[in-house]
């Protein structure tokens, strides 16, 4: 965890991975099935032929595992981490991907990870999880509160609401927690 926690290019990695292609449906123009696969594969059929791969393949069974993957990351080395040995340019997008998954009400943030008869374990209890270890530490506050300044309010709004939740204890605890340290 010591390593990983210390390593700016991994930390820049799992920051970008946090919110790679995590798209709100609402936000998007009205896409038939066809201009959606493309937009979230990235790649024209024709580039996927010429590289060996089907047409209709997508990566986004490597993607959720990928992601899966650096939720849990995250979770493990947020307690490791001290934003005062980084640049802003680094800690700034890592936050704010834990921050938006924290509040964000997408069913991929709120749904357990598949399959979901085996877990209850969501990525936004899992940020939760490591925004609460991160905030531990007093000299993270500073460049916590920096980076998330316009996303305060719905980050206590969505805190608040989760306190309120009796059905889930433990993200309960971090949402005090969270409150607790960054309303210092």
């Amino acid at each position: 965890d010591m390593i990983l926690s210390h390593h700016p290019g991994f930390l820049l990695m799992i920051s970008q991975l946090l919110s790679l292609h995590h798209v709100h449906y609402s936000e998007l123009e009205s896409q038939d099935c066809n201009q959606s696969f493309e937009r979230t594969s990235k790649r024209s059929i024709k580039e996927k032929e010429a590289l060996g791969l089907p047409s209709g393949w997508c990566f986004s069974k490597t993607l959720d595992s990928l992601r899966e993957s650096s939720f849990c990351i995250m979770a493990n080395i947020s307690g490791q981490l001290d934003f005062s040995n980084f640049n802003q340019s680094l800690y700034t997008p890592l936050i704010q991907s834990v921050v938006h998954w924290v509040t964000c009400s997408s069913s991929e943030a709120v749904d357990p990870f598949p399959p979901a008869y085996l877990s209850t374990i969501t990525p936004q209890r899992l940020m939760l999880e490591a925004l609460s270890k991160m905030s531990i530490l007093s000299s993270n506050l500073q460049p916590i509160v920096r980076s998330i300044k316009d996303q305060i309010p719905a980050l206590f709004k969505a805190l608040v609401l989760l306190l309120g939740d009796r059905t889930q204890q433990v993200a309960r605890e971090f949402a005090l927690v969270i409150m607790s340290n960054l309303s210092q």
